[in-house]
């Protein structure tokens, strides 16, 4: 397993697979429940690139297993990604009901950061309908969770949340702004973003670039990064007031 995430963490994908699948093989043959259940999470997560369907069938046996074990941070790490899965394929309603559901475990069990994880999906829901104050409280939320856990990445993607709903509000300016400074913060810890966050991210900045000319968005760029995450959020905030 080892071996495994070390090749999955440089995007070697198929030898993530051929160890995990050796893993999987001792762990059954070992009666070892829990180790068989991580086996089945990373081999859903290697194919995630690949096949959706077949990724979320695995996250399914992990998510069950976990849950049998009754290992509630597992389950809340599976079930994510199960319901990533879920929205892939077009099973929006299921996707929604599964964040409902980490999110009613994690605060229950005191996870903090699954809390801030499902509350940053969940906030689409009211943004969809067009009830901005209320997303935009939920992602404070999440980003007050992450903030107190020094949960840079996780902050990060918070600010990039923020920079989507002001984006399509027709804020550019300030989008740009938090959008720039969740970027500097992964370019400081040498992070990245999963797929999803990135595509989410790209139609953010294609919103931004078609309302500001190149000397304008360089600008607010620049002043994005020579701000706090406080300082940015409080300006998203403040921009937001009356949505």
């Amino acid at each position: 397993m080892g071996a495994a995430r070390i090749a999955y963490s440089t995007g070697d994908v198929a030898t993530t697979r051929v160890r995990v699948e050796e893993a999987l093989a001792l762990h059954r043959a070992l009666e070892n429940r829990w180790g068989a259940a991580d086996s089945r999470y990373l081999i859903g997560a290697a194919l995630i690139e690949e096949d959706f369907a077949a990724a979320q069938k695995f996250f399914e046996e992990s998510v069950r297993e976990f849950r049998e074990l009754g290992d509630d941070h597992y389950v809340l790490v599976a079930t994510r990604a199960l319901a990533w899965m879920c929205f892939e394929l077009g099973e929006r309603e299921r996707h929604r009901a599964l964040h409902e559901d980490n999110l009613r475990l994690a605060r229950a069990v005191g996870n903090a950061r699954m809390e801030a994880r499902s509350l940053t999906v969940l906030a689409d829901v009211p943004l969809e309908g067009g009830r901005i104050q209320d997303a935009l409280s939920m992602l404070s939320e999440a980003y007050r969770l992450d903030r107190d856990a020094g949960s840079v990445a996780d902050v990060a993607l918070d600010l990039c949340g923020f920079a989507d709903i002001l984006a399509v509000q027709g804020k550019a300016e300030t989008a740009a702004r938090l959008l720039s400074r969740g970027e500097a913060l992964l370019e400081e810890i040498g992070a990245g973003l999963e797929s999803w966050a990135v595509q989410n991210n790209q139609l953010t900045l294609t919103a931004i670039r078609a309302e500001l000319d190149e000397a304008a968005f360089a600008e607010a760029c620049e002043q994005g990064r020579a701000l706090t995450p406080d300082e940015v959020v409080a300006l998203a905030l403040e921009e937001l007031a009356d949505a």
